[in-house]
């Protein structure tokens, strides 16, 4: 199948399938597919996901794979240009390239030590579910989480139950992405039980 070239681009994007999700890195892009570089095992026919700075999700399925770069062909057609043009206008925070996270943080603040949830992750913060009464926007905070180590965060804003958190220094992508490698259960985690209790499960998880 004849391809038209596209864009030639240089983008961090997401690229998930039902069981698993990655960083890739968007190579090229025109009306009809895309092409990624990704860690992630992919193989002809697969149905994925491509995520794109300015909240872009474009669905597709995997192409013949000739090279080190995967075609992703669209399901129907894109205008490039939007795409860049939302890439653009997008800068940090919610419109950074997000995957879904769902496991236990530890949040030490400078008036107490915090047990919450993570919601998504990105290599420049993280949202989480369950704010403790004593935080602040503007708190300077230390963020654990299981694999990362610990890393520098200012709290930036808070919708009831959630809360925003920016890393003080961008994670690389390597870390990142290799983190995912390393835990996959990280990613969409169905185990954790809002009646079993966040503690309950972190000790389960650990062991």
């Amino acid at each position: 199948m004849m391809m038209n070239s596209g864009l030639s681009l240089l983008h961090i994007g997401s690229v998930q399938n039902d069981h698993a999700q990655a960083l890739c890195i968007v190579r090229k892009l025109s009306t009809s597919h895309v092409m990624i570089a990704t860690r992630l095992l992919l193989e002809p026919g697969m149905i994925v996901r491509i995520g794109l700075r300015g909240n872009y999700l474009l669905p597709g399925q995997v192409g013949d794979i000739a090279g080190p770069l995967v075609p992703v062909l669209f399901d129907r057609p894109v205008n490039p240009s939007d795409v860049v043009e939302a890439g653009k206008r997008a800068h940090g925070g919610q419109e950074s390239v997000r995957l879904q996270l769902e496991r236990p943080v530890q949040i030490v603040g400078p008036r107490a030590t915090h047990l919450c949830l993570s919601v998504d992750i990105s290599l420049g913060g993280m949202k989480i579910r369950g704010v403790a009464p004593w935080l602040h926007i503007g708190d300077l905070l230390l963020v654990e989480l299981q694999g990362l180590g610990r890393r520098e965060a200012r709290l930036a804003w808070i919708k009831g139950n959630e809360a925003g958190l920016h890393f003080s220094h961008t994670m690389g992508y390597d870390e990142l992405d290799l983190w995912l490698q390393k835990w996959p259960d990280a990613c969409g985690d169905s185990s954790y039980d809002q009646a079993t209790g966040l503690a309950e499960w972190i000790g389960r998880v650990n062991r």
